[in-house]
């Protein structure tokens, strides 16, 4: 379980004109750095799992400032709870 969380902003701004902006339900951060995603789909899709792919890509790669070595990134944990049927 998780000892003590976090709640962060849910939304990834656009890097560039065009860049892609992402909202997730929930992100969180836990008392040891690790970043959650948690994204809830009540009509899921195989696009869903690609979606899924980059918001994780997105807010791995976030963790990672300028003067970080690259060992310096954080895990990030995905939840996704999907009704697929």
């Amino acid at each position: 379980g998780f000892e003590e969380v976090t709640i962060l902003n849910t939304f990834n701004l656009k890097e560039s004109i065009n860049g892609k902006e992402t909202i997730v339900d929930v992100r969180a951060k836990t008392k040891n750095g690790e970043t959650v995603i948690i994204e809830i789909q009540r009509v899921g899709n195989k696009a869903f799992i690609y979606r899924g792919l980059y918001y994780w890509a997105k807010s791995y790669t976030a963790n990672l400032k300028a003067k970080n070595k690259y060992e310096d990134l954080n895990p990030v944990i995905s939840i996704n709870i999907l009704d697929l049927f």
